[in-house]
């Protein structure tokens, strides 16, 4: 594997000149979305705080925003004409995955937190000015539980990337198809853990027993409260994507070939 960080921040620019005009007309679509729904809940008093609304509307952005950055990391692909020229640029299959990974993680995160805070911030102001039933509030996207929605994005943007690489068309469904197929998987694989380490909860494969006198032990309580979640963590955080990586790499390289 060769890396070259020059050849890296070339094609991160290289995108930023092909798709910023796209990328802008995309967030500004959202933004006007948005302010109307609010400027009609206001109109219909069914707004009674700003951050409530951000608060409920801002998952949304960010996660649609996250599929459709994921999806279109490698639109050179979906014809042949630019699916060739991307793939003879004289840069490594690592220096190319590297780049759309810079895209689809910082640059991601920085536009759509930075743009939501700068969006909500603006709605509010003006909103405020025209209604004095409200007064201005700074939103904090980073004020979600456990950060649980930075969490859902870093387990599945891997997979939908990889969507992005092998499929030419149809890369939403598909994408879609397979990360449910990964979510399946992996409740298949805690299942069986479950069923191996603790069998006397079970009466049948996966039928878990209703008898009453039957209770969890405190091993399995003590598992639960610890190693499993650990084992989560670290098949989700960890495992996932890395793999999801490593099989866009070798996929991306299958292309080259």
């Amino acid at each position: 594997m060769e890396f070259n960080f020059n050849l890296i921040t070339q094609l991160v620019r290289l995108d930023w000149v092909k798709y910023k005009k796209k990328y802008f007309g995309l967030i500004g679509v959202f933004f006007v979305i948005m302010f109307g729904v609010l400027a009609i809940r206001i109109y219909q008093h069914d707004l009674h705080d700003f951050n409530d609304f951000h608060h409920d509307v801002f998952p949304f952005f960010f996660l649609i925003g996250g599929v459709v950055m994921c999806v279109s990391s490698f639109q050179e692909f979906r014809n042949d004409e630019t699916r060739s020229q991307y793939l003879s640029i004289p840069a490594s299959t690592l220096d190319k995955l590297i780049s759309k990974m810079i895209w689809v993680l910082p640059v991601f995160l920085l536009i759509s937190y930075g743009g939501y805070f700068l969006f909500s911030s603006i709605a509010n102001g003006i909103l405020s000015a025209f209604s004095e039933r409200y007064e201005f509030q700074y939103f904090n996207p980073f004020a979600y539980e456990d950060h649980i929605l930075l969490k859902i994005y870093w387990i599945a943007h891997a997979s939908i990337v990889m969507a992005s690489i092998w499929f030419n068309k149809f890369v939403i469904p598909k994408s879609f198809g397979i990360t449910l197929a990964s979510i399946l998987a992996f409740a298949l694989i805690m299942a069986l853990i479950f069923r191996i380490l603790f069998p006397e909860l079970f009466d049948g494969l996966f039928t878990v027993t209703r008898r009453p006198n039957i209770r969890p032990s405190v091993a399995f309580e003590d598992f639960m409260k610890g190693p499993f979640v650990t084992i989560v963590k670290v098949i989700g955080f960890g495992i996932v994507p890395i793999y999801y990586w490593i099989v866009n790499y070798f996929k991306l390289k299958e292309k080259e070939a």
